[in-house]
């Protein structure tokens, strides 16, 4: 039986950063929506508009429609490699094809529409407070999360639908990202690992894989010239920091380049 592996992830820019954040958002709302109880509604709104706080910014498509324009390019170059299955290669250039146009064709910032929706914008004034949106805080809040959960659900389906392109855009450029290159396996000595970068290569993610049973968790530093890992031992209940483990040990590694 092999063990379970945990991967980690480290961005190296903005929009792969923010790709991470809004997957993240994308899975708390999906995982609650149709909770039927009102602590479920409760935690898919309250994500549904950090989702709106993370995208309240005025280059997001541009940088969007960039990252996907970089995708297509370097794809298109795949064409002519015999080794390439082209039907595959041509789905996945329709789809990138798409989502620009769709991005060009987006009238102001994305979800505007709920930036526009006063109820979500009471809660969204609260939603940083300490406690954040309690009760006597937002009574309307309140009444919307003892109406019927039919009622709850389908609101909650109405405003998450703003985010289907915007969903389609993030697992697109992240699942490219996360397949660009393979994993190796790597040594880290005494807990600790360095390797020197190609500053040419254009790298947007760094993942590290270890087994959940090595309880051991990595802080990834990468520079324009050098990437180095620590492995700490987490220090979940007793006063100080982590310490880095003091043996040797496998990992793989895998830098994301398009």
């Amino acid at each position: 039986m092999q063990d379970e592996i945990i991967t980690y992830e480290q961005p190296l820019n903005e929009h792969i950063r923010v790709c991470l954040r809004l997957e993240h958002l994308f899975e708390q709302i999906v995982n609650n929506l149709e909770n039927p109880t009102d602590w479920g509604s409760r935690t898919a709104i309250l994500a549904l508009l950090e989702t709106v706080n993370v995208i309240d910014r005025p280059d997001l498509k541009t940088k969007l429609t960039k990252a996907l324009t970089q995708h297509a390019a370097t794809l298109t170059q795949l064409e002519v490699l015999p080794q390439v299955d082209g039907s595959k290669l041509r789905t996945v250039l329709s789809e990138l094809d798409r989502l620009i146009d769709q991005l060009y064709a987006t009238q102001g910032k994305i979800g505007h529409n709920l930036r526009g929706n006063e109820f979500l914008n009471t809660i969204r004034q609260h939603l940083y407070n300490p406690g954040g949106a309690v009760n006597f805080s937002n009574p309307g809040f309140q009444l919307w999360l003892q109406q019927p959960s039919v009622t709850r659900i389908n609101d909650l389906k109405i405003w998450v639908k703003e985010f289907d392109q915007l969903r389609d855009v993030v697992n697109i450029l992240l699942r490219l990202t996360r397949q660009s290159s393979l994993p190796i396996e790597k040594y880290a000595d005494n807990g600790f690992y360095q390797q020197a970068l190609d500053p040419n290569a254009t790298c947007e993610m760094v993942r590290v894989m270890l087994p959940v049973t090595s309880n051991l968790y990595p802080e990834i530093s990468v520079g324009r010239h050098r990437l180095s890992v620590r492995f700490l031992e987490p220090n979940c209940h007793e006063l100080g920091r982590s310490k880095q483990c003091d043996y040797n040990l496998k990992f793989k590694l895998t830098c994301c380049a398009i």
